[in-house]
Parts: structure tokens; sequence; C-alpha cells
């Protein structure tokens, strides 16, 4: 007796195949995909952060402004 089928969820590639109704998985390209965006997710923002930390106003800057 074999196990169920496995198909990716997101692209339908079959990863293995079983007599059993199908169970769901990711295949390596599109975990590679999904990791890959959210790693520039994640880069965009901290390079975000960083240009809004190194505008902030520093010193004679803050008194220039106030005065």
């Amino acid at each position: 007796m074999t196990g169920p089928s496995v198909v990716c969820a997101w692209c339908k590639t079959l990863l293995s195949s079983g007599t059993e109704p199908a169970s769901h998985g990711v295949c390596p390209r599109c975990l590679q995909q999904h990791l890959g965006l959210e790693q520039e997710m994640v880069e965009a923002a901290e390079g975000t952060r960083l240009r809004q930390i190194t505008d902030l106003p520093t010193g004679s800057d803050v008194t220039k402004r106030s005065a």
C-alpha cells in the first residue's frame, strides 16, 4: 500500500505519486521563489529603515531648525 500523491500547492507539479487522495507540499522551485521574494522584501525594508535613520537631523541641524 502506498501513501498519497503529493503535489505542489502553488504550481501543481507532482512531487510523489501514490494511490490515496492527493496531499499538498511545496516544490523546491516554488520554495526558492517564495524565499527569494521574502529576502527581497526584508532587504528593501532594511534599506528604507537605514535611509530613515541616516536622514534624521543631528546636533546643530536640530538647533537650527528649532530656532
